[in-house]
């Protein structure tokens, strides 16, 4: 005992707290879920909860909603305190707890049941227990025994936690869920803003909506891409552009290195439009190479599931090179805003347009002809740059609140570290 600690199997805990294994606060054995196929969702039938179901965090996600006809249903419904554990597959370790709201809800063959005795255990204690780093690593370790990744129940009933009175338990349940609340509060002001700003872009990148000091009189005009003023007009991408469209470089990617360029690839791009520099590499070509990606270019995917996909170049992101998936169109700023072009690559009709020219054949793709055929509904420079102002506004205050995000869940990890092993305590 050091100062009021012990070290146990677990790590070091308070004195006062105890080391029981997972199965020794359920009601029951942990319990395996029904095999029944899902059927279409029916709102007379209970849903049905797969691995699939499950988000990172935890939640039950219902963009998918199914269903489950079967006679013996009634037996695996989940109920309050019940935790439902993945047991196989890359989603091993994943778990959700049951929120009264999600309905009533039937787990599947490959989740787990472990039903919290309430007279032992606060099952938001022992539930946040199950997203530390420690039940991560014991995850990999336990469901890494055999070839094919999984965790079986009788495993699970072992798993090993320390536990306060449940008293204590409730307390830093609660405090970990006000910072949840905080968290899904931001999540949901987040949503309301990029919704916003998805109405805004339809609005003002058709001309339905003008801003004040371009109003002409409201005319309109029926044109190729749609319904637009009539004092706007319509210009092809390639119209757009500095010369040619131009596909980039088939070369070998190679660890980051900072004597070479950064190498943009598709897989670097993220739905956004965002270079993700979280798996960042290199490429061995000169700094006055060809592929040397310029203010005012933007890259777009060319082929697979990605295609559509674009990026406009940021200085802030370094010199770049782009790779042979995709292609480089170089706005002349002279008659067109890069920004402008690049939200009217995040439109509807763009999006609609990719689908309709990607599945010409059965690989999806679009090569440069067609990307630089692409039709846009184009006002004045000076409404262009004003529009994408407006825009930009937008954005910056969604990543700010994103910011304010990613805050708040470091937050939440370090209290979840220091209250879920006894480093803070919380007194009444």
């Amino acid at each position: 005992m050091v100062n009021g600690y012990r070290i146990t199997d677990i790590g070091k805990i308070p004195c006062d707290w105890e080391i029981k294994k997972l199965r020794d606060c359920t009601k029951k054995n942990l319990t395996y879920g029904i095999n029944a196929p899902a059927v279409n969702y029916d709102s007379k039938l209970p849903q049905y909860i797969r691995i699939t179901d499950i988000t990172d965090d935890g939640y039950y996600d219902e963009t998918n909603r199914v269903s489950v006809d079967n006679e013996d249903a009634d037996r695996y419904v989940v109920h309050e305190g019940d935790i439902l554990l993945a047991r196989t597959g890359a989603s091993t370790g994943k778990s959700y707890l049951y929120r009264a709201e999600d309905g009533r809800l039937v787990y599947a063959g490959f989740l787990i049941s472990a039903s919290i005795d309430r007279d032992k255990a606060d099952e938001r204690f022992i539930f946040a227990q199950l997203h530390t780093e420690r039940y991560w690593k014991w995850v990999e370790s336990t469901s890494q025994r055999s070839g094919q990744p999984g965790i079986n129940g009788k495993e699970y009933g072992e798993y090993l936690l320390a536990f306060p009175k449940k008293a204590e338990q409730t307390s830093i349940a609660n405090a970990i869920s006000d910072i949840e609340n905080l968290i899904s509060t931001q999540e949901a002001l987040i949503a309301k803003k990029q919704a916003i700003k998805q109405g805004a872009m339809q609005e003002l990148l058709t001309g339905k909506r003008r801003l004040a000091k371009f109003k002409q009189g409201q005319k309109f005009q029926n044109t190729e891409v749609g319904r637009i003023p009539f004092d706007w007009k319509v210009l092809s991408l390639k119209e757009c552009c500095v010369g040619s469209l131009h596909y980039g470089v088939n070369a070998p990617a190679i660890p980051y290195d900072e004597k070479y360029p950064c190498y943009v690839r598709i897989t670097d791009i993220t739905d956004e439009g965002k270079y993700s520099n979280s798996d960042r590499v290199s490429v061995r070509v000169g700094f006055d190479s060809e592929f040397i990606l310029k203010e005012n270019d933007i890259c777009l995917a060319r082929t697979g599931a990605s295609t559509g996909k674009s990026y406009l170049y940021n200085i802030l992101d370094g010199t770049m090179v782009y790779a042979g998936f995709l292609i480089c169109a170089s706005i002349d700023s002279t008659i067109a805003n890069a920004d402008y072009i690049f939200n009217q690559l995040h439109t509807n009709r763009y999006w609609s347009w990719v689908k309709a020219v990607s599945q010409r054949s059965g690989q999806p793709g679009i090569n440069g002809r067609e990307y630089g055929d692409l039709l846009l509904p184009m006002p004045s420079l000076e409404e262009q740059i004003e529009i994408a102002e407006v825009l930009q506004d937008m954005d910056r205050d969604i990543v700010k609140q994103q910011a304010k995000l990613e805050k708040l869940r470091r937050i939440k990890s370090g209290m979840m570290d220091k209250l879920l092993t006894g480093k803070i305590r919380l007194t009444d």
